[in-house]
């Protein structure tokens, strides 16, 4: 498994209560065993390299190991995002690399339907 693989990695874990607050079409998809999808939005969550909360400065960008970018940000009162996740627990160290608490799942593009991923990206009109 990826988790398991040799070399650094840095794991945006998200809480119980991110994977319950998911839409209920999205969790029925991903509880029900359709694996590709649920591999998608496992991978979002994973970085090819440790980045530790110390060193998120304002903003960045890194890519997962989908080659998907994540911005990375922290803000003027020292709170620390992915997306639009928030980190509630930061710098969990694992002997393969660094593990922060999210608040909220992420879901690649790819892994949505067509008219949510259609409405995340404004596109609220298919034809005019």
């Amino acid at each position: 498994s990826t988790l398991k693989a040799d070399g650094q990695l840095t794991v945006f874990a998200p809480t119980n209560a991110a994977f319950e607050s998911l839409d209920r079409v999205l969790l029925d998809r991903l509880l029900s065993g359709d694996p590709e999808c649920l591999l998608k939005v496992l991978k979002e969550h994973v970085l090819p390299n440790v980045i530790c909360s110390t060193v998120i400065q304002e903003k960045a960008k890194s890519r997962n190991i989908l080659n998907n970018y994540l911005n990375l940000t922290r803000t003027q009162d020292d709170k620390v995002f992915v997306n639009d996740a928030q980190v509630v627990r930061a710098d969990v160290m694992a002997t393969n690399g660094v593990i922060h608490v999210i608040d909220a799942v992420l879901i690649p593009d790819d892994a949505l339907d067509l008219i949510t991923t259609a409405k995340n990206n404004g596109l609220t009109e298919l034809v005019k």
